[in-house]
């Protein structure tokens, strides 16, 4: 559902030395990166926008890597914001203090008019993914970071077939019905992700599409790749962090058809686990 995190991220893919469908791994740290760890066997890191100072070194030691930012697509943090100015290096790709003082209406609340943020999250608010301003704002802005520091691509965070996982119970007064989610989230990922694509740059979402009685996850899937360079899977083979939760039978099967599908679009597959 996310890989918000106020701390630097960076996800690493081994380089594939056989077909696209060989498989690989994904790996996640604090600070690796910048500490000399050894990147140049990997394919794909994610890193934060801050990171930028990191590139050249990175891909001067492998020129094949590609380097993606992280931005999140449906939350804006209030941690990257003080004093009323935003922070220069954003994890959102529309800063909190900005949308706070000139456009709160891109805010979203639960029918009572509170402002809803993430459960697990404090600090990250939902935005109205489905507003159009809302939508160019953040293009502009991530372009902008993207073209000052020889990022590949973006990797689009909190691409979500469905909140309610971040609402634990709460309702959001604008999309009140999963349906009405998916509608505002495929409206945004079809501005920007074609978009990020036509400038040069991947554009890969973190895409989440839970097991649901009311859509056909595959298809939304199928659908919402059109628009991006490939797809994430967070829990990719098991849940949690810990030694267990490995997916089998039909969660097994379940899951798998993502990557088949994004595969057999001719899409990157990145599996996070």
């Amino acid at each position: 559902s996310s890989t918000i995190s106020p701390t630097s991220i960076v996800s690493v893919t081994p380089a594939s030395a056989g077909s696209r469908r060989e498989g690989g791994a994904l790996r996640i740290c604090t600070g690796c990166a910048a500490s000399g760890g050894d990147l140049s066997r990997y394919r794909y890191v994610v890193l934060n926008s801050w990171d930028a100072p990191l590139l050249p070194a990175l891909k001067a030691a492998n020129p094949g890597l590609k380097a993606l930012v992280y931005k999140n697509l449906s939350f804006t943090m209030s941690y990257t914001c003080s004093g009323g100015i935003d922070n220069r290096y954003l994890t959102a790709g529309v800063g909190y203090c900005d949308a706070d003082r000139n456009h709160p209406d891109w805010f979203l609340t639960d029918p009572g008019g509170s402002r809803l943020n993430s459960y697990y999250f404090q600090q990250a608010w939902m935005m109205d993914v489905g507003n159009p301003a809302y939508q160019a704002s953040w293009l502009s802005n991530v372009l902008a970071d993207v073209r000052s520091a020889g990022w590949d691509g973006v990797l689009l965070d909190d691409t979500n077939t469905d909140m309610s996982w971040h609402l634990h119970g709460r309702t959001i007064a604008r999309y009140p019905t999963s349906a009405a989610w998916r509608a505002a989230t495929r409206s945004m990922l079809a501005t920007v992700g074609p978009a990020l694509r036509g400038s040069g740059f991947l554009a890969i979402p973190n895409l989440s599409a839970p097991w649901a009685s009311d859509y056909d996850a595959q298809a939304t899937w199928s659908d919402w790749l059109q628009f991006t360079s490939g797809a994430m899977q967070e829990y990719y083979s098991k849940w949690g962090s810990a030694a267990s939760g490995w997916f089998a039978g039909n969660d097994w099967t379940y899951r798998q058809q993502f990557q088949e599908l994004t595969e057999s679009a001719g899409k990157i597959f990145l599996g996070l686990t």
